[in-house]
């Protein structure tokens, strides 16, 4: 079950990407790169270090799309590059952590583009196999990953300076992260922090060509929306039985301009795997309905990429019946519109570091 879900965040991911390059966007300005970063585990829990013998190598390789302009969003963001990579590492160590093997959909937003010097924010999601997991038996010290399928996400900073036409120099900073969003335990996650150099080149000799229209006055607007979404969780190690989460959302949200919106929204949880925790942390043999469900509100804010928005979300629960749980919460991920009115959401609800759950919904905005 949790394969099948997190193959379908890469579907997902993957439709969204074909959606910034449909039939009406031009492709003309193809690249390929390849690099080598050298990285290190960060321990962002206190028992990581024990574990972690090495340094952690690692190969890049992409294949990237430049926009022209055609959309109005292309131009808002400096033409952004959208493709897809390849990444493989070694995870410092062999016995116990492996190596880790992604694919994914990447976009790159310039920052700074001088003459020969250009800078880009590269954000990159998709799925990520790692050939050791925990094991009671066989890997019972792997305590940073359940499952050998997981989520892949990379922000990076990069730098590119031209040494030709069509062959430009690659260096950059980022931080890797792989975990499976609490659908197995144990899901401490690894966060790799690395430093990079590579190699691009570009297929066309002739420069980039960007189209330049006169960009309508955004007009501020407030939106608002119901979303439903479920997701199942695990509650530790020794026991993978998964228990159904499903959520319903309000949003209240002001769209200031054609790159972000803001807003407020309340957010009601339904979680059975409360029903476990209840019985043996408090003595509750039969809860109610009532007991299995919390609520709380949020604040949130978007980053608009045309029909597709990342959203980061920060709340605190003002209905709350099991006493052990933390009182914040934190919400990250995507939404797409596919029309005016109906969105699809992916979403991962953490307790700051720490996973909870994914959540896969569907929603409709007015």
């Amino acid at each position: 079950m949790h394969k099948l879900k997190l193959i379908l965040v890469f579907v997902l991911i993957c439709f969204t990407v074909s959606g910034f390059a449909q039939k009406s966007d031009t492709i003309k300005y193809i690249s390929v790169s390849a690099k080598y970063s050298m990285g290190y585990i960060y321990a962002h829990h206190q028992f990581f270090k024990y574990f972690v013998k090495d340094y952690v190598p690692a190969f890049e390789l992409n294949v990237g799309f430049r926009k022209k302009g055609n959309k109005t969003w292309h131009q808002i963001y400096k033409y952004p590059t959208l493709g897809f990579g390849y990444y493989h590492a070694e995870l410092g160590n062999p016995e116990i952590l492996g190596h880790v093997d992604a694919v994914f959909p990447y976009i790159e937003i310039p920052v700074i583009e001088k003459n020969k010097f250009k800078l880009d924010t590269k954000l990159a999601l998709g799925i990520a196999w790692l050939n050791k997991k925990f094991d009671l038996h066989q890997n019972k010290y792997n305590i940073a990953i359940g499952s050998k399928l997981n989520v892949y996400i990379n922000v990076n900073i990069e730098s590119k300076l031209k040494l030709n036409k069509q062959i430009s120099l690659l260096t950059g900073l980022g931080i890797t992260h792989y975990s499976n969003g609490g659908t197995r335990q144990p899901n401490k996650g690894i966060n790799v922090i690395s430093a990079s150099a590579g190699l691009l080149y570009n297929f066309q000799k002739d420069g980039f060509k960007k189209i330049e229209q006169d960009i309508p006055k955004f007009k501020k607007r407030n939106e608002y929306s119901f979303i439903f979404s479920a997701g199942t969780k695990t509650l530790e190690s020794a026991n993978q039985k998964q228990y159904l989460v499903s959520i319903f959302s309000f949003n209240a949200e002001r769209q200031y301009s054609r790159k972000g919106m803001f807003g407020i929204g309340i957010d009601f949880f339904k979680d059975n795997s409360r029903k476990e925790y209840l019985r043996i942390s408090e003595n509750i043999e039969n809860p109610s309905t009532f007991d299995l469900v919390y609520a709380g509100g949020h604040l949130s804010y978007d980053f608009v990429f045309g029909k597709t928005s990342y959203t980061a979300q920060m709340g605190a629960y003002f209905l709350n019946r099991a006493k052990f749980f933390q009182y914040v919460y934190h919400r990250f991920g995507f939404k797409y519109r596919f029309t005016n009115h109906l969105i699809a959401c992916l979403i991962l609800k953490t307790f700051w570091a720490d996973a909870d759950f994914i959540e896969f919904g569907i929603g409709y905005r007015f």
